[in-house]
């Protein structure tokens, strides 16, 4: 779950997600059909997320 206690999973899934519950232990992998965004790529998100972890280690 990201920094944002889990506002985006909220956004974009069909589905209510409780962050407590994948927060540094889990992972949400929910296939592209489930998703409300639909034929767009989030590159830029993923990748400022890569940058802020490594930051921190």
């Amino acid at each position: 779950m990201d920094d944002d206690q889990g506002t985006y999973a909220n956004t974009y899934l069909p589905f209510p997600v409780d962050p407590s519950q994948y927060y540094g232990r889990k992972v949400l992998a929910v296939p592209r059909c489930c998703q409300k965004r639909r034929g767009k790529t989030d590159r830029l998100r993923v990748n400022d997320g890569v940058a802020v972890r490594e930051e921190k280690d």
